[in-house]
């Protein structure tokens, strides 16, 4: 994997004026509460059929191009990284439209320092518009059954990976090796499932992705050995914020790369995200990356909110941020709690609407499941 982007020593190192909006950043983050829906039993039969993947590539060509995946087909990845991060735009990177997105923000890069590649607020989005950025969840009941929403890649780039919901008796047979690791390479088994098309808007933007993930049965031991450090594992995590650049306010967003596998380096991504980069621009942060831990407590669209379905009105109205669909996400919410029955995971519960009240819930306290503490390591790749 290359520290620096091909366009490093020729593209112009200035900001531009703001041309994507909040709108898109915003829509991916909160309609990540798809995941909380179990998928339809009518959406289709279990198959017999077992195809075997050994390739991101290959995967979701599958996905994407042949449409060969579908409910109820069981697949083997065959040999694939298991990281606790999971894409934040599922499949976007395999497409058009994302290798489009990249290759623009080539031209909006504002620095190359010795060790990575600065984008502008511009270019941040071109390249998330472009399939970058995971995000981390807690876990999650689907149907009765809690699972943790996570990713396999068969590189050690989490982004290109697939979702895949491991039943929580598998996830806390792996996750401590993960947390030491960065990333632990296994055989998974099971059946492709479907995210009910009334609520595919995680994937708004890029409709070509079919609305799917796996739901893993079994896991087992590699065929094929993988080092992680030959592969050099990568997570990239993003946030979007309310900031000023070149005199004009708004909103934009930025990402880091950190290696999991190097325990220090997310400290010093998050740490790089709000005092090197999103302060420079006098900006506060507005959306987060991590349901897990709460690393930026101002964010007022935080992860956390977007799960427990408790993202309001008041919160746009108190930033003067205008969004023309923030009726539609609040209705997307109702949309959620209607389907899951009001069943909600920690945090607070609150009303939906200036008229609205909060009622026939169910509100489920859990533990926090907290990433190992690390000692220093060197920060490298793109910023």
């Amino acid at each position: 994997m290359p520290v620096f982007d091909d366009s490093g020593p020729t593209a112009p190192r200035q900001l531009e004026p703001l041309e994507y909006t909040f709108r898109t950043a915003l829509a991916v983050h909160t309609n990540t509460s798809d995941y909380l829906v179990a998928p339809s039993k009518s959406a289709g039969r279990t198959s017999d059929v077992v195809e075997r993947f050994h390739q991101n590539n290959n995967l979701w060509e599958a996905t994407i191009r042949a449409n060969r995946l579908h409910h109820g087909l069981r697949i083997i990845l065959d040999s694939f990284f298991l990281f606790e991060w999971l894409p934040r735009s599922p499949g976007l990177f395999w497409t058009s439209k994302g290798k489009r997105a990249r290759a623009d923000a080539s031209s909006r890069i504002m620095r190359v320092d010795r060790d990575f590649v600065v984008y502008s607020p511009n270019g941040k989005q071109s390249m998330l518009d472009g399939g970058i950025g995971n995000i981390r969840l807690s876990p999650i009941s689907l149907g009765g059954q809690d699972f943790v929403m996570m990713c396999a890649s068969s590189s050690g780039v989490c982004h290109e990976g697939f979702p895949v919901a491991l039943p929580v008796h598998l996830y806390t047979q792996c996750i401590s090796e993960i947390r030491e690791r960065g990333a632990v390479v296994r055989t998974l088994i099971g059946t492709v499932k479907l995210i009910p098309s009334e609520l595919s808007d995680i994937y708004s933007g890029y409709a070509s992705v079919p609305k799917l993930y796996l739901q893993v049965e079994e896991i087992s031991t590699p065929n094929q050995r993988k080092s992680r450090s030959i592969e050099d594992l990568e997570v990239s995590v993003a946030v979007s914020f309310k900031g000023r650049v070149d005199g004009s306010e708004g909103v934009y967003a930025t990402y880091a790369n950190f290696d999991p596998s190097r325990r220090r380096t997310f400290a010093d991504a998050v740490n790089w995200i709000k005092d090197e980069y999103v302060e420079s621009y006098d900006g506060i942060i507005l959306t987060d990356f991590d349901q897990q831990e709460n690393h930026f407590p101002e964010a007022r669209f935080s992860l956390k909110k977007v799960m427990t379905l408790n993202l309001q009105e008041s919160d746009f109205r108190s930033l003067h941020i205008h969004i023309e669909n923030v009726g539609r996400i609040i209705a997307h919410q109702a949309k959620i709690q209607k389907k899951t029955n009001y069943i909600v995971k920690g945090g607070n519960v609150g009303a939906l609407g200036d008229n609205a009240v909060a009622s026939n819930f169910s509100q489920i306290e859990e533990a926090p499941i907290r990433a190992s503490k690390s000692g220093p390591s060197k920060r490298k790749g793109k910023k």
